[in-house]
């Protein structure tokens, strides 16, 4: 699937494998179709995929590319110095500097940036023209996934594989501060406010229908609001109490709401409200574990889906002292909705192709 200087005259059938070779005439110039390259206007690479290994490889490597994280500051300064060095050679000769050589390293500056960063032209003028970057029809939150496992694994003593047994009865408050993770700040309105998910969910209000979300669906379907905005919006309504009859009611519908618990370090000051619609979590730690790799591996997976897909409070409500992760996920794995069975599948299946992408990739390089 990679160029590595090969021509081809006419498309053939590798006889070992079974792949369509397609035409080739310049060994460094990847397949494309005049058509799509001339109503596209950008980069084309025409690939055939005819084996379920490569299907899977690819699904991830498109999955990974479309939903990679915005670059991180460091890694955008060494674009900038990679660009800025690319220029001062290009033009280290060049005695009489002209408007023609500004222009001329401005391009080759911003084309090195956007070579390093991955970023396209039509991506770069589409914000520039005010039409957006990305689009679309999801929004999407960040879940620290691996602070919960850390906790979960610190409590059941999972450093050592063979111990089910918890490693005492509770986790002491400094145990939680070093295992709670990431805490995020928010600016709305001119205030700050941290955001802890640790403590978001494990100090959840104790009222329905908080008490029956898992932690995955918690993320989704919640936000956390000031009391202050709370309490403006239930004076409001009172002041319209009279014209309730008269002037029928405008807005967003009213969601749940509930109180975090008393040791939540934000219980005085914010509340839990449902969403008006689904936020998709996207899960931030280690490679997901797969079902099908194996006993140790089926007993991470389990401990994944019971940590993400059931309700709890602490470690210990995920399962018995005496009771491994698969065995308890066997034991609530009717009481999980449908359509959190759905996800956990395509959890799976995303794992298993980057697993085979990795596995690709190192054969290519070997």
């Amino acid at each position: 699937m990679r160029m590595d200087g090969t021509t081809r005259v006419v498309l053939s059938i590798d006889n070992e494998t079974g792949s369509i070779l397609l035409r080739r005439l310049h060994g460094m110039i990847t397949n494309y179709n005049d058509l799509i390259i001339f109503l596209m206007k950008c980069n084309m690479d025409i690939k055939h995929i005819g084996s379920g290994e490569g299907a899977k490889s690819l699904i991830y490597y498109v999955t990974d590319y479309i939903t990679k994280a915005p670059i991180p500051i460091h890694l955008g300064l060494a674009a900038l110095l990679y660009a800025l060095e690319r220029s001062n050679t290009k033009y280290a000769s060049v005695q009489d500097w002209t408007d023609q050589h500004n222009s001329s390293a401005l391009t080759t500056t911003v084309n090195s940036m956007l070579c390093r960063t991955e970023v396209s032209h039509q991506q770069v003028m589409s914000y520039l023209v005010s039409g957006g970057d990305h689009y679309m029809n999801h929004r999407f939150r960040v879940l620290h996934y691996g602070s919960f496992e850390q906790h979960v694994k610190s409590y059941w003593s999972l450093d050592n594989p063979g111990d089910i047994q918890p490693r005492n009865d509770t986790v002491n408050s400094d145990d939680e501060d070093n295992v709670e993770g990431s805490v995020t700040l928010s600016f709305t309105n001119g205030s700050i406010s941290a955001q802890s998910q640790y403590h978001n969910y494990t100090r959840h209000p104790a009222v329905w229908p908080f008490n029956n979300m898992g932690l995955y669906q918690f993320v989704g379907l919640t936000e956390k609001i000031s009391v202050l905005s709370e309490s403006l919006r239930i004076s409001r309504q009172r002041d319209d109490t009279d014209d309730i009859l008269t002037c029928p009611r405008v807005g967003r519908p009213t969601q749940d709401r509930g109180m975090f618990q008393y040791d939540h370090p934000q219980h005085s000051t914010h509340v839990a409200r449902t969403r008006t619609s689904w936020v998709v979590p996207v899960l931030l730690g280690d490679r997901i574990a797969r079902r099908d790799q194996g006993e140790d591996e089926r007993e991470e997976w389990a401990r994944t889906v019971l940590l993400l897909f059931t309700p709890w409070r602490t470690p210990a409500d995920l399962k018995h002292p005496d009771e491994t992760w698969f065995a308890a996920y066997l034991r609530v794995a009717g009481s999980i909705p449908l359509e959190h069975g759905s996800i956990i599948t395509n959890m799976n299946i995303l794992s298993e192709c980057k697993d085979t992408c990795n596995r690709t990739r190192a054969e290519r390089y070997a």
